[in-house]
């Protein structure tokens, strides 16, 4: 029985559309922390918002979302995406929300405003030297 209503659950879910087949479905869940991701040899590394719980890049941030997720995409978006006005404050309010989606327009992707694997894949990123100090450079980082 208790299958039965499982099955019953997922089958009205699929035919509603509850979160079946949309873009987010790769995501898994907000990103609530930061990674540090070596790209290099020499040890540089760029920091990408991630999922603490999972340890996963595929997640999302979008209004409302704060933390230090939110402060590494408000520094890509600053440094390597021509937003040099935005504050990196980690609040995801209406200017990151507006400053993201004129970037998702710029590179071609989907624009809603909000982060997730689609726009990952196609910001530019700080490049931090093995110090952890920016030096100037950025890359893109879609591993």
């Amino acid at each position: 029985m208790r299958r039965v209503l499982v099955v019953a659950a997922v089958s009205a879910a699929m035919s509603t559309g509850l979160g079946v087949g949309t873009a987010s479905a790769a995501s898994v869940g907000t990103c609530d922390g930061g990674k540090a991701v070596v790209i290099n040899s020499s040890g540089h590394t760029i920091r990408q918002p991630v999922h603490t719980g999972t340890g996963s890049r595929n997640c999302e941030l979008s209004r409302g979302n704060s933390g230090a997720g939110v402060r590494h995409l408000q520094i890509a978006l600053r440094v390597c995406n021509s937003a040099s006005s935005l504050e990196s404050d980690g609040i995801f309010g209406p200017q990151t929300e507006a400053v993201l989606a004129k970037v998702q327009a710029k590179l071609g992707v989907g624009v809603d405003g909000i982060y997730g694997p689609e726009t990952r894949e196609v910001l530019g990123w700080p490049v931090y030297d093995g110090y952890g100090k920016l030096n100037g450079k950025c890359a893109r980082y879609t591993s």
